[in-house]
């Protein structure tokens, strides 16, 4: 590199754009931005002045992993940070990372009422300072953790029968498939101590109210792109789930009180009808519940 002048940088960016745009056309040129700041209204209007419509941001964001919860469990829900006594952040970064005021304040919350905090991720950040354990996944093998935490919520019968039976479909392919991923294969892959593995399975199944909070990056990587289907599935069969007497709606996600629902009356894969649910979860709201998602979404919640 050479170090040149702020005028030479512009100059050399606008002679190769236009060069860009002579070859191959205005639209070639895309921006890949970050979260929506004072400054995307500036990269917006670059963008037309160049003559492009490519701006994007999701394929770096939340889209990957809002479609492996809709698609699995029929909503995308949030975990309830405030009624929990476990939450689990798995490659996630409340303090720094994304929207932070209300996560951030959140876990100083959690902390000040003494709700254990599982931190999953290789690198060591505040939250991992402040947590009381930290499980440090080499990066790109969460699935091949969640797998091995299935096995040992299934494999132990940390699920509720009652619930998987009517709620959870396929859990018989689901059982049989997580029987070969056990914590000792997961260590091979992921770093993580089997008996680590094996401690975190079984707290978050033991803990009467808890949660998970996943980030986005489990959900970028090519070889844990299906990780959040995971996730969802792991939740959804934990011995706690659906025992706070609110009607559960295909699965569970944090499990225990908070329940992520269906918007409205939908079918199962086995084309049975599921109910709709979403004003009796206190952990989560539906897609329509959620401030400004009626201009995205319309009116979701009625049938």
């Amino acid at each position: 590199f050479e170090k040149i002048s702020w005028d030479a940088a512009i100059d050399h960016i606008a002679e190769v754009l236009t060069q860009q745009k002579k070859t191959f056309g205005a639209e070639s040129l895309a921006i890949l931005s970050p979260a929506r700041r004072a400054y995307s209204e500036y990269l917006h209007r670059f963008l037309t002045a160049h003559g492009s419509p490519n701006y994007g941001h999701s394929g770096i964001c939340f889209m990957q992993r809002e479609f492996a919860y809709h698609y699995t469990v029929g909503d995308f829900p949030r975990p309830d940070y405030g009624q929990s006594n476990l939450i689990i952040y798995w490659g996630r970064q409340p303090i720094y990372s994304g929207p932070v005021a209300r996560p951030a304040r959140a876990f100083i919350a959690a902390k000040k009422r003494n709700t254990k905090i599982i931190a999953i991720k290789p690198s060591v950040e505040p939250d991992v300072g402040m947590a009381d354990i930290w499980v440090p996944v080499r990066p790109g093998t969460d699935a091949a953790l969640a797998l091995a935490m299935l096995n040992v919520v299934i494999g132990k019968d940390l699920i509720d029968h009652a619930f998987v039976e009517k709620w959870c479909y396929g859990f018989k392919r689901l059982k049989a498939h997580v029987k070969q991923y056990d914590p000792e294969w997961a260590e091979s892959i992921s770093g993580v101590p089997a008996s680590q593995i094996e401690q975190v399975a079984m707290l978050y199944a033991a803990t009467p109210r808890a949660a998970i909070d996943l980030g986005n990056g489990v959900a970028s990587a090519s070889c844990t792109k299906r990780y959040p289907f995971k996730g969802s599935l792991y939740a959804g069969v934990d011995k706690q789930a659906g025992r706070s007497g609110i009607p559960p709606c295909v699965s569970a996600f944090s499990g225990r009180t908070h329940i992520g629902l269906l918007p409205r009356p939908g079918k199962r894969a086995d084309g049975k009808t599921l109910p709709c649910a979403s004003g009796y979860s206190p952990g989560y709201a539906g897609i329509g519940q959620r401030p400004g998602n009626e201009k995205r979404f319309g009116s979701v919640t009625k049938t």
